[in-house]
């Protein structure tokens, strides 16, 4: 099984189904890391997380911070110089098209909390069958590397049409646009 490098949305499941798992939609500015969250009901998010695929699982990133482990909590990495990410696998549940289970290389799963805090039930990591590990995980219908790949591709395209071969200094159109604009009033 494996996911496509792209952004999806994550949801509990069970009964804590059709609510989002999120960084707190109000956190300090502070470089420490963020938990992340089984938000509370209610509560409408509009963050994806983006999956990226790597050497030994998957990294995840909300808002832009990548996913690892603090004190046994899953947290968002703001500074990578205190924490690191981790490699999360990401594994199926039997009979469940969008039903799945994250872990760390060592056996903790992702787990929903049950008691509430401030901005809903911590996302903690326990050992295997210690409370709901179940997230159902739905894709966006975005392709972050298609989408990459077209915003590359049409800058390389367009610069070749232009025959020119000598870079950005012979480009009319450098990093600092075509020249010197004229200054126009109204006269």
């Amino acid at each position: 099984m494996s996911f496509a490098p792209a952004q999806y949305y994550i949801y509990g499941s069970g009964p804590f189904a059709n609510r989002t798992v999120s960084r707190s939609t109000i956190e300090d500015r502070s470089l420490f890391p963020k938990q992340i969250w089984l938000l509370s009901p209610g509560t409408q998010i509009s963050f994806p997380w983006t999956v990226i695929k790597s050497d030994t699982g998957y990294v995840f990133q909300s808002r832009g911070a990548s996913i690892g482990e603090d004190e046994e909590a899953v947290v968002a990495i703001i500074n990578e110089r205190w924490n690191t990410y981790i490699d999360w696998t990401v594994e199926p549940v039997q009979n469940d098209e969008d039903i799945y289970r994250i872990r760390t290389q060592d056996g903790k799963y992702w787990t929903i909390e049950e008691e509430r805090g401030r901005a809903g039930n911590r996302i903690v990591l326990r050992n295997s069958g210690e409370g709901v590990q179940d997230f159902r995980i739905v894709r966006i219908n975005t392709d972050l590397t298609e989408e990459e790949y077209e915003y590359a591709y049409h800058r390389t395209n367009h610069r070749e049409h232009r025959g020119s071969g000598k870079g950005l200094d012979a480009d009319p159109q450098s990093r600092f646009g075509y020249g010197k604009r004229q200054k126009t009033f109204c006269s």
